[in-house]
């Protein structure tokens, strides 16, 4: 992870990390990556229930395929901001909304822990992982609290409680990650975003340590690969919290 020096604004390091070849990996992988999270995405479609003509705020949206889902449900009336500090994701998220004529749509580069958000403008707050990042997670909710409406919902990630919102909670799901189509695509996804990428950038890895990284990765998929693809269990939390 990138340290930014003490006089550096909040997330720093991190809006620096994401807007380098890190950021792109996830641009490049675009596809491969909407699918393995689908489910998720899914999941928390099914949690947070957005309603037609309600105006929402998805948090670390990447290229956008959270802001994407969404905006489908919300409509006609509704808006949704995809809010990101990369610059490179952000960039393919707004591409994607052109080619597709969406509407409702707004692609914001900003750091959600300093925003100065309007208060009061947003019926919902969604995150698929994209608010782990915070140096200050506290403050970081307390300031999108003022940006939720009374009575607002939030699924996003910790801490809720100390920035002020009420019925704070958590519940496991079950589902699964949906791999790219052969194990061997997906040894080579593993070995270039998510921690062993950061590894291998604060390691200096060279291309012999990615390609044992995802042969590895490939054997180790191998009790997962059945009649429906390539299917990996895991067990998410999805956290729920409303604005007083």
């Amino acid at each position: 992870m990138t340290k930014a020096p003490p006089d550096d604004p909040p997330n720093a390091g991190e809006a620096a990390y994401w807007s380098s070849p890190a950021g792109q990996k996830w641009v490049d992988h675009q596809e491969s990556l909407d699918r393995l999270f689908g489910g998720i995405t899914e999941a928390l479609l099914r949690e947070a229930l957005p309603q037609p003509g309600e105006h929402v705020l998805d948090l670390g949206c990447g290229t956008g395929a959270t802001t994407f889902t969404f905006s489908r449900h919300i409509a006609p009336g509704g808006t949704i901001t995809g809010l990101d500090i990369s610059p490179v994701m952000l960039g393919l998220a707004r591409t994607r909304a052109e080619n597709a004529g969406a509407a409702g749509l707004v692609f914001r580069e900003a750091d959600a822990q300093t925003f100065p958000f309007a208060p009061n403008s947003f019926d919902l707050l969604v995150s698929r992982f994209g608010c782990m990042f915070f140096s200050d997670p506290p403050r970081a909710f307390r300031n999108l609290r003022l940006a939720v409406r009374p009575g607002g919902r939030d699924y996003a990630i910790g801490i809720l409680t100390e920035a002020g919102f009420l019925d704070v909670e958590a519940a496991p799901r079950r589902l699964d990650l949906v791999a790219p189509d052969t194990i061997e695509e997906a040894g080579r996804l593993a070995s270039h975003v998510g921690p062993a990428a950061r590894v291998m950038s604060a390691r200096n890895g060279t291309a012999e340590d990615a390609a044992a990284i995802a042969e590895d990765v490939s054997v180790a998929l191998l009790p997962y690969q059945g009649p429906h693809g390539l299917r990996v269990p895991t067990v998410i939390n999805l956290f729920s919290a409303r604005s007083p």
